[in-house]
């Protein structure tokens, strides 16, 4: 069985305005030493299940995805395409039905090692009734 994010990853690479910025550049857990940038790296950070308050959805993981780029104008750029792209919206997932998406958070970082820009944003997908 995929699990929810490769399935959403699958969602996000059919976006032309997105790909156009980071091709199929979008990995899982950590970003490799060399990769051409900009480029993105997603991870689950956590999964809420049965969860009454949230009207009656069973599951809620909430997935980082991090835009790196060598400068802060492109991950702007980015991420404002993939807040557009994902921000309230539902999708048909096979396996998981009707998974709903919401922003949860939006932070910038500089790492200072590498030099590299980041900004992480957190999306709740919601799942399962």
């Amino acid at each position: 069985m995929e699990s929810v994010e490769n399935q959403i990853v699958n969602y996000l690479l059919l976006h032309e305005e997105l790909t156009d910025w980071i091709g199929e550049r979008l990995y899982p857990l950590e970003l490799l030493e060399g990769t051409q940038l900009p480029a993105m790296v997603y991870s689950r950070t956590s999964t809420t299940k049965n969860n009454r308050a949230r009207n009656g959805k069973n599951n809620a993981p909430i997935i980082e995805f991090s835009v790196y780029a060598n400068r802060y104008s492109e991950i702007k750029e980015i991420t404002e395409i993939f807040e557009h792209i994902t921000d309230q919206v539902s999708l048909e997932l096979p396996e998981f039905g009707l998974v709903t998406m919401f922003l949860e958070n939006s932070r910038d970082l500089n790492e200072r090692d590498s030099g590299l820009k980041r900004q992480i944003i957190e999306i709740e997908a919601n799942y399962g009734n």
